[in-house]
């Protein structure tokens, strides 16, 4: 039989188990309720000498340091064992504890060597227990490098303004999440330690805020950051709590998306965390093929929901997650399910989502309301809203920007693999849009973007209308519907080497209705015509032209038509034919020429391809119009099988999307090529034939 070991007098050094407690989680944490006194010494006494065999054989490298076999102890969860193993040796003699200690040291820097590198060793807690080590047994590990999941670009991570956090709670909730683990790819193992912006920025103030009744105080959540930032597994863990810890009787969890399969992507990272602790994974049953855990203790369950919303109407909710809510084709879902939460005591929806480019869906709207009361615009004590993303007048390219839209940049979010994606969309613009949704947050109107805005802007160039007074141009013109913006386009060929052109464009909207279209749209058509909030402005610059009732007037294009006539050479007018031809006919009458440009590919395919390569290479100037600007924005082109091109909207049933200044400028261009073109003779029309001798 081994010899006893000599205890310490007391507690090892004084300490008793609050001022432990306070050594490694801070003041007022909350305090779990323990088992009994007598199980609790009974179960130590098990377990005590194996542990500390284990312990001073400083080779032994168990996969977990709180891991010693405590999967048997009676009425334990795996929670209280971990502090209620140091507590007891903390009660033990000096060189017991600082024996463990080293070893828990020795256990961070072994998965350091293996690449498994673990977090834990970076945060607060790891470095409370070193000074615990230091106090006790005045033995003192080697302190790692500061910043886990920071980096110089990012700001400190601190909890929102104005949120009052109650420690208890906030300390329930992380201290649950961080005793799960990783389960899959290098991290696979390694114990879930909150990165600080997770823990300070999402989860203490998210689970930690409560109401005067003691309940939680946020009722729905906006949480919006780039992709692979670990939002699955962040969300898979707060569900966990929710669902196992919330104290909610018969609470029912729901994982929601655009679809089932996207929607089990947080149950089954929950599932394997489950995997990974075997003492909650008892507690539990997992019913795979229906995609359903059931906590049978509390009559719970948490189950994975189709996207058919007429389906939904019988559910009693406590917690929802919507996953990805910007890939919603429609609110219906998003409608009936946060109805199905009102007889709940503290019910919560969480979505998450990375930007979208759908500026009339549900998760648009979201985020409009997020932004508003993070700007301090709607006070409502009840929306939790979290968003990271890159600034909208930010380079994209400029590697400072990438960390405020992901906060795990360099941790677990790769940022060579980033930095190669940005390099590749500079050369592709058709990736810059994918790039700015996904990996900066960004809100962009467009799928896949023709021609990038930032390639628009470089070539805007100086457009004075007077200087160009007297000069030939040919003019475009593109009639929407009645209701609908019309557009009318002047490209004017300058004596340059190589030609340049100019544009001058005008545009019409009925006056009626503005401020409707403008909030049904979310465009800025009152301040475009000069009338922000309905009120006329002088100082606002007129680049729309308002007509008087609900339709488009055509006569005043005809009239505006006269007089740019009178200012200006207009060569001849494009037009299409289809719903333009009474229109042609009285400027025929007015002494305007007029062509007619059917709308065929390969009707567009020419000057369309020359207007990309006059963008590209800063020969198009157009002064920075801010309408054709948001219609360039809007525009995409679409080949046919014979490889021709035309410019389209990228959804033609959303009626926000407009391209009809972009459609009347190629309008116009065509005809400036074609006269170009016509002008530049052959050599045999200007040499006449020559005979060459031998």
């Amino acid at each position: 039989m081994p010899p006893k070991r000599r205890r310490a007098k007391g507690r090892a050094a004084g300490l008793d188990f609050d001022s432990w407690v306070d050594l490694m989680y801070g003041p007022n944490p909350y305090r779990p309720v323990y088992a009994s006194p007598f199980l609790r010494r009974a179960a130590w006494a098990t377990h005590k000498n194996s542990l500390l065999a284990e312990c001073q054989d400083t080779a032994h490298r168990p996969q977990a340091w709180w891991e010693y076999d405590l999967g048997r102890l009676p009425d334990f969860s795996k929670n209280e064992c971990q502090v209620e193993l140091l507590v007891e040796i903390g009660q033990a003699s000096e060189d017991e504890l600082a024996t463990f200690l080293k070893l828990v040291y020795l256990e961070q820097e072994s998965l350091r060597e293996r690449g498994a590198y673990a977090p834990a060793e970076e945060t607060a807690a790891y470095r409370r227990r070193a000074i615990l080590a230091k106090k006790v047994a005045g033995w003192e590990p080697a302190l790692p490098v500061p910043g886990y999941g920071e980096s110089r670009f990012a700001e400190p991570a601190r909890p929102p303004k104005g949120v009052k956090i109650d420690e208890a709670a906030a300390f329930r909730a992380c201290f649950f999440i961080e005793s799960l683990r990783h389960w899959e790819g290098d991290w696979a193992g390694v114990p879930f330690i909150l990165s600080p912006w997770q823990r300070e920025e999402i989860v203490r103030p998210l689970l930690g805020a409560l109401r005067s009744d003691r309940t939680r105080r946020f009722r729905k959540a906006y949480i919006s950051v780039a992709c692979k930032n670990g939002k699955t597994a962040l969300m898979a863990a707060v569900a966990l709590y929710l669902f196992m810890a919330d104290g909610e009787p018969g609470g029912q969890v729901y994982s929601a998306a655009a679809d089932r399969k996207q929607a089990a992507l947080i149950f089954d990272a929950a599932i394997g965390m489950l995997e990974q602790c075997p003492f909650l994974r008892r507690r539990v049953d997992v019913l795979t093929g229906a995609k359903m855990i059931r906590l049978p203790a509390k009559s719970s369950r948490w189950q994975v929901l189709s996207a058919d919303a007429p389906t939904k109407h019988g559910l009693n909710a406590s917690v929802i997650i919507f996953d990805e809510l910007h890939a919603q084709p429609t609110d219906a879902l998003w409608n009936v399910l946060i109805t199905r939460m009102g007889a709940r005591r503290q019910p919560l929806l969480i979505a998450i989502t990375t930007a979208g480019n759908d500026e009339t869906s549900i998760c648009h709207r979201q985020y409009e309301y997020a932004e508003k009361i993070l700007a301090g615009v709607f006070p409502d004590e009840s929306f939790f809203a979290y968003i990271r993303e890159a600034p909208k007048d930010a380079d994209w390219r400029d590697e400072a920007v990438w960390y405020g839209p992901n906060p795990g940049l360099g941790v677990f979010r790769n940022l060579d693999e980033l930095r190669t994606s940005i390099r590749e969309a500079e050369r592709v613009p058709a990736n810059q849009n994918n790039i700015r949704n996904l990996y900066l947050n960004q809100w962009v109107k467009a799928e896949s973007r023709w021609i990038d805005l930032y390639a628009w802007d470089l070539t805007a160039g100086m457009v004075d209308e007077a200087a160009l007074e007297g000069r030939p141009c040919y003019a475009g013109l593109d009639l929407a519907a009645s209701q609908d913006l019309s557009a009318l386009a002047l490209v004017f060929p300058m004596d340059t080497d190589p030609v340049e052109y100019k544009i001058i464009c005008r545009f019409w909207l009925p006056e009626e209705g503005l401020l409707e279209r403008r909030r049904r749209d979310n465009v800025s058509y009152d301040v475009w015509a000069g009338m922000p909030g309905g009120v006329a402005n002088a100082r606002y610059p007129k680049f729309i032209e308002l007509t008087p009732g609900n339709v488009i007037d055509y006569s005043y294009i005809r009239r505006a038509v006269r007089e740019l006539a009178k200012r200006y050479r207009i060569v001849h007018i494009a037009y299409d034919p289809w719903g333009a031809r009474q229109l042609a006919q009285e400027f025929q009458e007015d002494g305007v020429g007029v062509a007619e440009f059917n709308q065929w590919p390969s009707k567009f395919a020419s000057p369309t391809r020359e207007f990309e390569r006059l963008v590209l290479t800063k020969r198009l100037h157009h002064g920075g119009n801010p309408v054709l600007r948001f219609m360039m924005d809007c525009c995409q082109v679409r080949s046919d099988s014979n490889g021709n091109v035309r410019p389209v909207k990228p959804d033609r049933q959303k009626s926000h999307k407009r391209i009809d200044g972009v459609v009347a400028t190629i309008m116009a261009l065509d005809g400036a090529l074609r006269n170009e073109a016509a002008q530049q003779k052959s050599a045999y029309e200007s040499h006449g034939l020559e005979t060459i001798g031998f």
